[in-house]
């Protein structure tokens, strides 16, 4: 192996990363809804995510790398294109973890816009994942898993079902800021936030 050759994994390693690190960001921003969705949906449930992301990804893509593998091209194409449906999905899990990290990110920075609270977040994200051997074999896969099954999760959970205190939480955290967050630090601690009631605008933040 020549010192091109290394130079060109390096490239496709940064490549990669840097794709993804955009589309994380990207989902977040054009699905801000459906990401702060997914991130009270996986600090209400995240046995369930999980479990879901599990199930979807060893039923679904069992029948994809199937079809793939078919002689006749239309099976190909149905094959790839249920491929690329779970891709989509977990990036809009993807998102929603994204999301999470941004308010932690928030929360030790108060200094930080909320956009680059999500930039350093999905960074985060990505540099973890490509820890050699740890990364790439326990936490990319976990994060793959919980992407999955927090996209399906989102893409099936409504608004409605979301309590009114996690709600409230998401809102007050966007009218106040890290203030708000670096004194708050589980959802559970909604019940505790004095004068708690509903907002109209409150409800925008989890709406289609």
């Amino acid at each position: 192996m020549t010192i091109g050759d290394v130079l060109a994994v390096v490239a496709g390693v940064f490549g990669v990363g840097l794709s993804v690190w955009a589309l994380l960001v990207g989902v977040a921003v054009m699905f801000g809804s459906a990401a702060h969705r997914g991130k009270a949906i996986l600090l209400l449930s995240p046995f369930k995510v999980i479990v879901t992301g599990l199930l979807a990804g060893a039923v679904i893509g069992f029948i994809a790398v199937a079809l793939m593998n078919q002689a006749n091209g239309a099976l190909k194409l149905a094959g790839i294109a249920l491929l690329l449906g779970l891709l989509a999905v977990s990036a809009l899990g993807g998102g929603g973890l994204a999301t999470i990290m941004a308010e932690r990110v928030r929360r030790q920075d108060g200094g930080l816009s909320p956009f680059a609270a999500l930039g350093r977040g999905a960074a985060l994200l990505v540099i973890v994942a490509n820890i050699p051997f740890f990364g790439w074999f326990l936490l990319l896969p976990v994060m793959t898993v919980v992407s999955l099954g927090l996209g399906i999760r989102t893409l099936f959970t409504h608004s409605s079902s979301i309590p009114v205190e996690l709600r409230y939480w998401e809102w007050m955290s966007r009218r106040e800021g890290a203030e708000f967050l670096q004194g708050i630090h589980e959802p559970q601690e909604m019940r505790e936030v004095s004068e708690m009631r509903e907002a109209p605008e409150m409800h925008e933040t989890y709406e289609h």
